[in-house]
């Protein structure tokens, strides 16, 4: 898909089918979680999935990490050792931007809406990723079935944990319009993707 804008105030527009997403196929240690790991975006849906719509999609070799809507609800996955699953309390709103972050961190996710907790369980094992491969707006092996029919803007994986205060900081930064701070890129080559700066 492609940036609506010049630049600055720019967002990803996908319509919730398996052919429009973002899809960066080489799988790189960049993205190898371990115990520790943030996944972070601002969306603006233009309906309430009923099923697991993909945000974020990271996909190891044979664990993975995901950050989801579900029933208007945002979800958080991964498999890793020990599976893990949780689902928020607030419900999104359609034809709005709002602000969604999960935060693993050693034994506790944590799932953040607008940077508010909105809900926290302990898990075990580890995340495990290894090297990986990264999808927006889709699962890694993408279907209209978990294809996101909205907006993402400022999606951000951090190989480390996101406090609180900036995960707060990341929600009340929004302008209410989209800002897509790494400016446009072609991110169709691994040599893109790793102009990025992943933190």
């Amino acid at each position: 898909t492609t940036p609506v804008g010049t630049g600055f105030n720019d967002y990803a527009p996908f319509d919730g089918t398996a052919t429009v997403h973002l899809d960066y196929t080489t799988a790189t240690s960049k993205l190898a979680a371990t115990n520790v790991l943030t996944l972070e975006a601002w969306v603006y849906p233009n309906a309430i999935p009923g099923e697991d719509d993909y945000i974020i999609h990271l996909d190891g070799a044979s664990q993975d990490a995901a950050l989801l809507i579900n029933a208007g609800k945002v979800n958080v996955s991964s498999t890793g050792t020990t599976p893990n699953t949780l689902t928020g309390a607030t419900t999104l709103t359609t034809a709005a931007w709002s602000h969604i972050a999960a935060v693993w961190n050693n034994g506790t996710l944590t799932f953040y809406v607008n940077g508010v907790v909105d809900s926290k369980i302990p898990y075990t094992g580890s995340l495990g990723l290894g090297n990986a491969t990264l999808a927006i707006g889709n699962s890694r092996t993408p279907t209209s079935a978990t294809g996101f029919n909205g907006n993402i803007d400022e999606a951000a994986v951090s190989l480390r944990e996101r406090p609180h205060q900036k995960i707060i900081m990341d929600a009340g930064a929004y302008p209410r319009t989209a800002v897509y701070r790494s400016g446009s890129k072609n991110a169709s080559t691994p040599k893109d993707w790793n102009n990025f700066l992943w933190t």
